[in-house]
């Protein structure tokens, strides 16, 4: 259970979360055990750090408040308890519970749960007024408070019913992963842990990536803190400063019915999304021998070559291997591999949270990412942590070419893709020298947008786009080719492609759109950004062409927007540029008197009236000026 009795609805402001289509709680949990979740801080030393930390801010109750506004009761997730805990993370805060390992059948948890968070805070409270009248301070601490319960309750905790593992399931609503630290440690009987010699604590990272995560962590791995009889407390926290919000449906100690499975499932040949990127082990995969032990390592046969081929299609490369970064990054280039490898993670932590810091940096989705290890415990850490990544063997490399998802493209624009990825890191280097001056360097950028009809030279490279988009594809249409081909035969329909360029190279075709007019109104029917271009203002250049195009006095523009949980980003741009949900529509609407401010960054060649779009160098003379 959650403390809930804290929250405040005045301090949650913007709309609600819903919960990932088609979640279902764990199968086959029989036992949990009573825990109350509730917020606390990293550094706390209540209550005298009321008065002398600058963080403080008081809570209903009085006590510090370190969660932006408590712990909210989302009905939208639709848990195993039939709700969602949402907490957004402020500076130092923490969700910790009580320990408790004595395992009970989950019905009667989950009743117990019900009772407490019933009749506990009210009947509390009548004690409180009576216990002066009847017997001083003998009835001051009843009904005993959730984690008085747990602690007790785990006296009575035996060697034989310890449970299987430690379940968490969490949404993200974020486009981009977290990490998560999960810590359990023992404590002395006051419940503090700073001089009490007890066993070592368990500590945990957790890659979170965006949307619905699940993992079980086998008990084994911190048996030795539930089997001690010690009390214990455990605690999540993400390990980021800036605000965090997360959604828990599950934060349990869990017996199951049959065994934990050791491994996630893969997807289906065939039936898995294209994949964008190959994450290779080192040792034993890439290269036969073990780099940290001195001898010598030969680099297999066909590597080179299954390098090359990925990268003429567009499959990104990169690499997580446990090793010393620079011996075994000059042992890449030595291999001539070096410049194919992507924000490569070369350490000593888990390979789950190497692949979610390099989903981060390419900007894709886990779903498209295939890793490959020869290790099967490093296979099934990854597969367990992330489902959504496909785990193979590194004994299938040679195979790995013909793999059906790593067919890739044959457009222009994917044999550049690695050489894009590249101008792109220059760029955000370049970028962190501006500071907060983010326009400043956009500016500094020299961007050239040139939005023209289509072609139908175009049709490769547009289905790409229908097909990848994600983060900024406004409706959330998944277009096969024959569905695509319809639409483009569309004569009511202005089929636009967008094209971007800057001082670090060309991007190539970076959008498309479908636009639609009526009297007084342009409706952007369908809209589709590579993630490349994501936060330069493509998107506010081309709405502020589209307006600039209408006629003053009435004018509208209507864009589609259809929540897919992968689209966030594309929500976020319409409300920052003043854009309104429609009153019972699927579209976000700005109108005449709301205006249309887009800062001049970007250069804008347009061709939509007929004329041909202007040769780039003579763009800032010859378009339709800057946007």
């Amino acid at each position: 259970m959650f403390e809930f009795d804290q929250y405040e609805p005045s301090r949650h402001s913007g709309p609600r979360l819903t919960g990932p289509p088609g979640y279902r709680p764990l199968d086959g949990v029989a036992d949990v055990s009573f825990m109350a979740w509730g917020e606390h801080c990293i550094e706390c030393a209540d209550p005298g750090c009321y008065q002398s930390c600058a963080l403080y801010q008081a809570r209903p109750d009085g006590r510090c408040r370190r969660f932006a506004y408590g712990i909210f009761k989302n009905r939208r997730f639709r848990g195993v308890r039939g709700y969602g805990a949402e907490v957004t993370f402020k500076t130092w805060g923490k969700l910790e519970a009580e320990g408790n390992a004595f395992m009970e059948p989950l019905a009667a948890v989950l009743r117990r749960e019900r009772l407490v968070a019933w009749g506990g805070g009210s009947m509390r409270v009548a004690a409180s007024l009576t216990s002066p009248l009847i017997a001083p301070g003998r009835w001051r601490d009843w009904p005993p408070p959730p984690r008085k319960i747990a602690r007790r309750l785990h006296r009575g905790t035996s060697g034989s019913g310890l449970p299987d593992a430690f379940l968490i399931e969490v949404f993200n609503p974020a486009d981009r992963p977290v990490t998560l630290q999960l810590e359990m440690r023992a404590v002395g009987d006051d419940g503090a842990g700073g001089a009490f010699l007890g066993p070592p604590p368990f500590l945990h990272r957790i890659g979170l990536p965006p949307g619905f995560f699940r993992t079980c962590i086998e008990a084994h791995r911190f048996r030795h803190i539930l089997a001690s009889g010690h009390r214990f407390k455990i605690s999540v926290m993400p390990e980021a400063e800036q605000s965090i919000t997360l959604v828990f449906l599950a934060l349990d100690f869990v017996r199951m019915a049959k065994p934990v499975p050791a491994d996630a499932p893969r997807p289906a040949p065939g039936k898995a999304a294209a994949a964008k990127c190959v994450v290779f082990d080192l040792d034993g995969t890439l290269w036969d021998g073990v780099l940290a032990e001195g001898a010598g390592v030969a680099l297999r046969a066909g590597v080179p070559g299954l390098f090359r081929d990925l990268d003429a299609r567009g499959i990104l490369i990169s690499v997580a291997s446990k090793n010393d970064h620079a011996e075994a990054w000059a042992r890449l280039e030595a291999f001539g591999l070096a410049d194919y490898v992507l924000h490569p993670r070369i350490g000593w932590g888990p390979k789950s949270i190497a692949l979610c810091e390099i989903a981060a940096a390419l900007d894709i989705g886990l779903d498209t990412f295939v890793f490959v290890d020869d290790s099967p415990f490093e296979r099934a850490e990854v597969a367990r942590a992330l489902p959504a990544v496909e785990c193979r063997d590194a004994t299938e490399l040679g195979g790995l070419a013909d793999h059906p998802r790593l067919c890739g493209s044959d457009s222009s624009e994917a044999g550049r893709r690695r050489q894009l990825y590249r101008e792109a890191i220059r760029r955000d280097q370049e970028r962190r020298t501006w500071g907060d001056d983010y326009l400043g360097f956009l500016a500094a950028c020299n961007m050239e947008l040139t939005i023209r009809p289509y072609q139908p030279g175009d049709f490769t490279r547009v289905s790409e786009l229908v097909q990848r988009t994600n983060q900024l594809n406004f409706s959330g249409r998944k277009y096969a080719p024959d569905d695509l081909s319809r639409r483009l035969d569309d004569v009511g329909t202005e089929k636009l492609v967008l094209t971007c360029r800057d001082r670090y190279g060309d991007h190539g075709t970076v959008g498309f759109a479908l636009v639609a007019r009526s009297a007084g109104t342009v409706a952007v029917d369908d809209l589709m950004l590579s993630c490349r271009v994501q936060g330069r203002m493509i998107e506010a250049a081309l709405f502020r062409c589209l307006w600039d195009r209408m006629p003053t006095g009435h004018r509208r523009l209507w864009v589609r927007l259809s929540a897919t949980g992968r689209n966030r980003p594309a929500h976020q741009v319409l409300e920052q540029l003043g854009f309104r949900p429609e009153a019972g529509g699927d579209g976000y609407v700005i109108e005449e008197a709301a205006g249309l401010q887009v800062a001049d960054v970007i250069t804008v060649c347009s061709s939509l009236d007929g004329a041909p779009p202007a040769e780039p160098a003579n763009a800032a003379r010859a378009c339709d000026g800057p946007t």
